[in-house]
């Protein structure tokens, strides 16, 4: 198969993921139990958005894609990570495990994407024209 589209399918993965997640969220919540939205998941929702944009430029090819890639994977699972357990109260019972998995999953195509970027030929792609 070739790189090209090896690394294309790697980078459409995300928002599939996130697709899958989000038809797991039980949108049921009774209006006691939602907490009101923190300024450390606005950020969080913020460096998302920031980091699907990327992904576009990864697909395209360009530079600043792969400039950005790893500050993103960084910034992205620090702030993730500093959102408080009590908060993240929304899986559909039955589906608690299959957040974890999901991250799982997205580590490693990180770890792919990251490779295919550093290692191989597509990393020619990336030079400014």
């Amino acid at each position: 198969m070739n790189l090209e589209r090896i690394f294309k399918n790697l980078v459409l993965a995300y928002p599939v993921l996130l697709v899958m997640l989000v038809f797991m969220i039980n949108w049921d919540i009774p209006v006691e139990l939602d907490a009101v939205t923190t300024t450390i998941e606005m950020i969080s929702m913020l460096f998302l958005v920031i980091f699907l944009i990327n992904l576009y430029f990864l697909y395209k090819f360009k530079p600043i894609g792969k400039t950005l890639f790893i500050p993103l994977c960084i910034i992205v699972l620090l702030s993730a990570n500093s959102v408080p357990y009590e908060n993240i109260q929304y899986m559909k019972p039955g589906y608690e495990y299959m957040e974890t998995t999901f991250e799982y999953i997205a580590g490693v195509v990180d770890g792919m994407i990251i490779a295919l970027l550093y290692f191989t030929d597509i990393k020619n792609k990336f030079k400014k024209t």
